[in-house]
């Protein structure tokens, strides 16, 4: 699990870069976890600009 939207958006960005865009997912846990980084979809915004801003 991922603490915050910035570790999440790193992640990504770490796997893309290891095994190539194409293969990497964005995936959610929409079960109610509370400590998730995306709780619920309107952080998709968010993610979207953080990982933006660092490619």
């Amino acid at each position: 699990m991922f603490r915050s939207l910035d570790a999440y958006a790193e992640a990504l960005l770490d796997a893309a870069e290891e095994l190539g865009a194409a293969h990497v997912g964005i995936g959610t846990d929409m079960a109610g976890l509370s400590s998730s980084a995306i709780p619920d979809y309107d952080r998709f915004p968010a993610l979207e600009a953080l990982l933006a801003r660092r490619v």
